[in-house]
């Protein structure tokens, strides 16, 4: 069970916020190293130990759209967005609006 706001924002921060803004983290900082350490995906999966696959799926919140990692840390995302969504849901569209869009953000700004 989940509460929801009539808005469909989820009401506080919780657990699932908290591991949804850790992966976002977490991406940024093994595209940082990826940079850094001069890897490939391969090389990185290995250290990191996981697989490649999963390395990409994390490495898209990289380039995750500002404006929906600033909502999620004011605890403005959907109820229905979290970590898994954005990683094991296809691919995250590369603009910013279409992201706004797959997280299930109605406005725009």
């Amino acid at each position: 069970m989940k509460l929801v706001q009539h808005n469909g924002a989820a009401p506080i921060k919780g657990a699932a916020v908290d591991t949804l803004l850790k992966t976002i983290a977490r991406g940024n900082a093994l595209w940082r190293r990826l940079q850094a350490e001069d890897l490939n995906i391969t090389e990185l999966a290995k250290l990191e130990a996981m697989t490649p696959s999963y390395l990409t799926r994390i490495l898209r919140l990289a380039f995750l759209d500002p404006w929906i990692v600033e909502q999620i840390i004011a605890g403005r995302q959907p109820a229905k967005l979290d970590a898994r969504k954005l990683t094991l849901s296809g691919e995250l569209p590369i603009r910013w609006n279409d992201q706004r869009a797959f997280a299930g953000f109605t406005t725009t700004h």
